[in-house]
């Protein structure tokens, strides 16, 4: 995709402590990823993908790659959960089980 929608910005917001990783040595500059990114935040560069600074961390590359090249880097599991269940909990009425 090359364009966004108008609301992504609102819509979606990128956790602090999730990254997108390319290995450019297993990248065959295929695109695959650039074409499908929902939000328009891969590009390439001297024929590997390189996420922008637009990029949400949804991990849909990392599905994506045919070649494993592709990776989320999670800083902190545990406080990415707490952020996660915090956001749910603004929401949404969960039982969570002691």
């Amino acid at each position: 995709m090359t364009d966004r929608g108008p609301n992504l910005e609102r819509g979606l917001q990128k956790l602090p402590g999730i990254s997108v990783v390319v290995d450019a040595a297993r990248c065959t500059g295929c695109g695959i990823c650039v074409d499908r990114c929902f939000a328009a935040a891969m590009a390439m560069n001297g024929g590997a993908a390189v996420p922008s600074a637009s990029c949400k961390g949804c991990g849909r590359c990392v599905e994506l790659c045919p070649e494993g090249a592709v990776t989320l880097k999670i800083e902190n599991e545990d406080a990415l959960y707490r952020r996660l269940m915090g956001r749910v909990k603004e929401v949404a009425d969960i039982w969570q089980k002691s």
